[in-house]
């Protein structure tokens, strides 16, 4: 309704300088004349509230509607119940107003076409606004949701460098070549024992050993995630297999009760058979 209020103010101070002459058809509740209007004197207590009134401005604007409030220096006008009106009501101060003028009352027929169509449209605007909330709501969740998979994939991607540069540790310092906790001991028995200092290459691999042996859990956690991995795609593979043979199996015993039911089926018919009459001698 603020809004409403700046616009409409608007439009009454600087309406002819920014609207052309088409906006003025005859029967509007917001007309906007080519030039300035002469103030004309009026009295406003001559114009009780609820009077159905025309209010022309200095600036050569025109509102008409219901007298909804008056005050010291400015009035309230209804728009709602005007032809083609807006759901609102927009405030006039009594300094721009040039001159008031009283109209006559909206007939029954009329008033009741205005009231349907006024809240005909205050249901589409709630529909509109619900919608528009609705909207407003499905895009929150989906941002949310894309947000959240966003984080989750760039900490797995982060997550997933680290290990790969960990892992390089590995490739320079493998297991299989000795270097481990065992190497560490070496190295400080030749220290104290034979005052062998470690070679350039064993000196980074002291400094890095807490990496590299976050890097060595690494790896058995993968090994382990494949061997299981490969373990439940063999298991799928011999249920599959399993499977198979099973229906192979039960598919063979309904061919067999088959035949065997046929067999029995014809045996019975050939026992029933009636035996042929023997022709009398002569």
């Amino acid at each position: 309704m603020r809004r409403l209020f700046l616009i409409l103010s608007f439009i009454c101070l600087a309406g002819p300088l920014i609207f052309p002459s088409f906006l003025r058809a005859e029967g509007e509740i917001i007309r906007v004349a080519k030039k300035e209007v002469k103030p004309e004197p009026f009295d406003l207590k001559a114009f009780p509230l609820g009077s159905r009134i025309m209010v022309a401005l200095k600036n050569g604007s025109i509102f008409q509607g219901l007298l909804a409030k008056k005050a010291p220096e400015k009035i309230k006008l209804d728009l709602s119940y005007e032809k083609n009106g807006i759901n609102g009501k927009v405030g006039l101060y009594l300094k721009q107003i040039a001159s008031i003028k009283r109209l006559p009352h909206l007939s029954p027929l009329e008033e009741k076409v205005a009231r349907l169509a006024h809240q005909k449209e205050l249901k589409e605007m709630r529909e509109r606004m619900a919608q528009r909330k609705a909207t407003a709501a499905e895009r929150s969740e989906q941002f949310k949701k894309a947000r959240e998979q966003a984080l989750v994939k760039a900490a797995q991607e982060k997550r997933q460098r680290e290990e790969e540069t960990l892992l390089r540790l590995l490739e320079k310092f493998p297991p299989e070549e000795g270097w481990g906790a065992d190497r560490i001991e070496r190295i400080h028995d030749n220290i104290l024992l034979y005052d062998v200092f470690p070679s350039p290459e064993e000196q980074e691999f002291m400094q890095k050993l807490p990496l590299w042996l976050e890097a060595l859990k690494i790896l058995e956690r993968k090994t382990a995630e494949e061997a299981k991995k490969a373990k439940e795609v063999e298991q799928a593979k011999e249920a599959r297999e399993t499977g198979e043979a099973e229906q192979a199996r039960e598919t063979a015993e309904a061919e067999e009760t088959r035949e065997t039911e046929e067999a029995e089926e014809t045996k019975e018919v050939e026992e029933t058979k009636p035996v042929g009459e023997i022709d009398s001698a002569p």
